[in-house]
């Protein structure tokens, strides 16, 4: 029994060049980890009160965003049983 015989050269040197899709995948989300992480100081500073006032917002902005989707898009995704009957509204509770 040979032991190369489930070896791909192909990926095996590609990855060696290019790196594996995940390694890429990684490399591309990293800047967005950074971002994120430094945003951690400023919302380690805010009051109970000032995190609840935060998640309206971001619930607002989540809706505005939903909203300006076209009503056929989400027609599509409705028939599709990809989104509830009452639309994105139960998304975001």
């Amino acid at each position: 029994m040979c032991p190369l015989k489930d070896f791909r050269f192909d990926q095996h040197f590609a990855g060696q060049g290019f790196g594996t899709k995940n390694e890429r995948e990684i490399k591309r989300l990293m800047p967005r980890v950074a971002a994120i992480n430094a945003l951690e100081p400023e919302i380690q500073n805010l009051s109970d009160d000032q995190l609840r006032a935060k998640t309206a917002e971001f619930r607002a902005r989540i809706q505005e965003r939903l909203s300006s989707i076209p009503t056929s898009l989400s027609g599509c995704w409705r028939t599709s049983g990809a989104l509830p009957e009452s639309g994105f509204a139960d998304l975001i509770g």
